[in-house]
This record gives structure tokens, C-alpha cells and sequence, in this order.
């Protein structure tokens, strides 16, 4: 999933692994390259990522689909 998740007008990624159970941040470096700039642990078999405002605050936020739970997780993002 994309996102401008720290604020510069680049697009960040964010990538889901079933098999580490985990989501990876991205940070754009403005030059093609990319930093894992955070991992975040234990999202059981997230399967799918999106981007949306999902609490309302006014800044980009993950949801993870779970194939194996057959939920949606919510990441919020806490600047």
C-alpha cells in the first residue's frame, strides 16, 4: 500500500509479510531508494493492505486483512 505517511509529498510504502507476520513502513528517500523505517509485529497472516483515515484524525492509517482470522486489523497512525 501507498501513502505519504511523514508528510513530504512522497509516496511511502507499506508491505505486508504472512510469513513474518508482520507489516514494513517504508519512508520514500526522494531519490527511488527506500528505508525500513519500522516493523510492526504480531499482525497474524496479514494478507492485504489499505490506506485510509480510518480514525478520523486527519492522517493516513493501515488496515490489514488477516486471511487466517478472516478479520481486519486497524494501524493507527500516532505521529
Amino acid at each position: 500500500a501507498a501513502g505519504d505517511w511523514d508528510g513530504d509529498s512522497d509516496l511511502d510504502l507499506a508491505v505486508a509479510s504472512r510469513g513474518a507476520n508482520s507489516v514494513a513502513i517504508l519512508q520514500n528517500n526522494g531519490s527511488g531508494t527506500f528505508t525500513n523505517i519500522q516493523t510492526i509485529s504480531s499482525l497474524l497472516n496479514a494478507a492485504g493492505l489499505a490506506v485510509g483515515d480510518w480514525d478520523g484524525d486527519g492522517d493516513l492509517d493501515l488496515a490489514s486483512a488477516n486471511q487466517r482470522g478472516n478479520n481486519v486489523g486497524i494501524l493507527v497512525n500516532q505521529p
